[in-house]
């Protein structure tokens, strides 16, 4: 009878370790593609390496039954020497100053079709189930990825347009100056726009620690 293999039961935390070991290393450094990041995750996931050698024992487990269902040759010899000598030993007209003997045995399974075709069933199938999960974690992987991947890139944006605001806000800072000295606007203007810069600048402190968290870096204390 066909027994499923037996796999981990939480796929998705098997993923997520993938994701966070490869995202860890890699997301704060160079920038590469979605693709680059879902080939690497696929490389790196030790699940996926896990099906494939079960694959390979299913593949080796065919060809051991299919080697068992040939013609098996089996040879037992055994030798005997009988010393002689003055006064010792055995008399060589007894012994003929030794012996040997061999045997050899030629086996071939017959009449056994049913059940060999029962084992290959077995594997066959153990094979294809092994096969569907493996599919099925490469797509929950690529679907993890892919949805940190986002994540990061819209935490990226988000911080790109809070730094070309502040900017905007610096300029017009040095600009607002000049017309507070003239006397044209008031001081607590200028005072309002520090306050402005300044909760961008938090803004992107905030969002720098947003974008290492989607990235399942590590934030320092």
């Amino acid at each position: 009878m066909f027994t499923p293999p037996n796999f981990p039961q939480n796929h998705f935390l098997s993923n997520l370790l993938a994701i966070v070991l490869f995202l860890t290393c890699s997301c704060l450094a160079n920038a590469q593609s979605l693709d680059f990041y879902l080939k690497k995750g696929l490389e790196n996931s030790p699940l996926l390496k896990e099906f494939n050698n079960q694959l390979l024992s299913g593949t080796l487990d065919s060809l051991l039954t299919s080697a068992t269902y040939k013609p098996q040759i089996n040879q037992v010899s055994q030798a005997l020497y009988a010393p002689a000598g003055k006064n010792i030993g055995y008399e060589e007209a007894i012994t003929n100053g030794g012996n040997f003997s061999a045997l050899v045995n030629l086996v071939q399974p017959l009449l056994n079709k049913r059940i060999k075709e029962s084992q290959f069933r077995d594997i066959s199938l153990s094979n294809q189930a092994i096969g569907v999960n493996a599919k099925l974690t490469e797509t929950d992987l690529k679907l993890g990825i892919t949805a940190q991947y986002l994540t990061a890139y819209a935490d990226y944006r988000q911080i790109q347009f809070i730094q070309s605001t502040l900017n905007l806000l610096k300029e017009e800072q040095e600009i607002l100056k000049s017309l507070v000295d003239q006397g044209i606007y008031l001081q607590t203007d200028r005072m309002n726009m520090a306050l402005a810069i300044t909760t961008q600048e938090i803004a992107i402190k905030q969002g720098m620690i947003q974008y290492r968290l989607s990235c399942n870096d590590e934030i320092p204390n």
